[in-house]
């Protein structure tokens, strides 16, 4: 019932997935503690009763356990480096689930091996294992609950059941004590994990919001500069970098002869065409009413900035299609680089808006746009 109740909620975007799966990180100390505990009651239990399945259940629990640990401080470093992607989140998080549960079910077969032997002076050290490995649970991975739910399950079922079966009152009630807890202890699963979800769900929304134009998606102003900090801790890794400076000739005639709803379709159809045919290691924003900065990377050369910035003039002088009118505009292009990571990204791009004034002077001079200023409009309706 519980699992049917997560899974019906439908995927997670990937930004609260990776920070949920990344909540998991933070488990590595309870994981330890839980080791040293674990370690220390099975030793104890298999000391005083040299029981075989005992010996191979503590075996397997502390591999199991090291395991969990090493694929833990893996993640954390992916994690804190930034290159936890919703892909490497699902690697990591199926491999930190195996090991996890698998613990799980060594406390519970441990714990209801040692209620089975005549070894009542054992009974409070294996119910307080349990019970705290139970609270750890529920602290560190309600969060995931697909993860949480078996656990519990694994960890406490069989001891409950095992003192269930012992007899006397007290065994009972103690079983009923073990129910009711688990009981709780999903219930209290499912509050956490809905209300976790939707607060980083929204707050990852919010910072979407931030960091992106409104209309057509692409990063803003801020994002364009985070992404150009990433790209400076990257250092060498990226080579060379060059900025351009993109202003449509011919926008302001859609506006006053389409209306602005069109014009905005035109800006997220030239978005839309920015993203699908530049390189997936470009970087690109929108800054202003019709105005883009597009950052290049891996530039060898002066010629790759000058290739550049004709192609990006080239793609923006097809003609785009809105509410059914094809429509062809220009584009000017001014471009500063190569330059290296470190440069500073404000520099460049008044360095590049310099380039595209001269560029935009020195096409009002030519005969094309003449010719063009010929007509009534600038904009050509195909």
């Amino acid at each position: 019932m519980f699992l049917t109740r997560y899974r019906c909620r439908g995927p997670l975007p990937d930004g609260t997935y990776v920070e949920l799966v990344g909540s998991l990180c933070s488990t590595r100390l309870p994981a330890v503690i839980m080791t040293a505990l674990f370690t220390l009651v099975g030793s104890l239990a298999l000391m005083r009763s040299g029981d075989v399945l005992l010996q191979t259940l503590l075996v397997l629990g502390v591999t199991t356990s090291a395991c969990r640990l090493w694929i833990l401080f893996g993640g954390r470093r992916q994690f804190d480096a930034g290159s936890m992607t919703a892909a490497v989140a699902r690697r990591f998080e199926r491999l930190f689930a195996g090991f996890y549960i698998g613990f799980a079910a060594i406390v519970g077969m441990l714990a209801a091996r040692v209620i089975a032997l005549p070894l009542p002076s054992l009974d409070m050290p294996v119910g307080i294992l349990v019970v705290g490995y139970a609270a750890g649970v529920a602290a560190t991975t309600a969060l995931r609950p697909h993860i949480a739910i078996p656990s519990l399950l694994l960890s406490v079922g069989p001891l409950a059941i095992a003192v269930m079966r012992e007899p006397g009152l007290e065994h009972g009630v103690s079983a009923v004590c073990l129910i009711a807890l688990l009981a709780g202890g999903l219930r209290s699963l499912s509050q956490r994990y809905q209300s976790q979800a939707a607060k980083t769900t929204a707050r990852q929304a919010f910072g979407q919001l931030a960091r992106h134009d409104h209309l057509t998606g692409l990063y803003n102003r801020l994002a364009l500069t985070e992404a150009f900090g990433r790209l400076r801790q990257a250092g060498a890794a990226t080579g060379f970098i060059a900025v351009h400076y993109i202003d449509l000739d011919d926008f302001k005639p859609v506006n006053d002869q389409l209306g602005h709803l069109a014009g905005d379709a035109l800006l997220r159809a030239i978005a839309d065409r920015l993203r699908s045919e530049l390189p997936a290691g470009d970087i690109t924003a929108r800054i202003g009413g019709d105005e883009f900065v597009v950052i290049q990377t891996g530039v060898s050369s002066h010629a790759d900035v000058g290739e550049k910035a004709i192609n990006l003039e080239h793609m923006l002088a097809r003609p785009f299609r809105v509410d059914s009118h094809p429509i062809a505009i220009g584009a000017s292009v001014g471009s500063s680089g190569p330059a290296r990571v470190d440069a500073d990204l404000e520099w460049m791009m008044r360095r590049a808006d310099e380039e595209l004034r001269s560029r935009k002077a020195q096409r009002k001079s030519s005969d094309r746009y003449a010719r063009l200023t010929s007509h009534d409009t600038l904009i050509r309706v195909i």
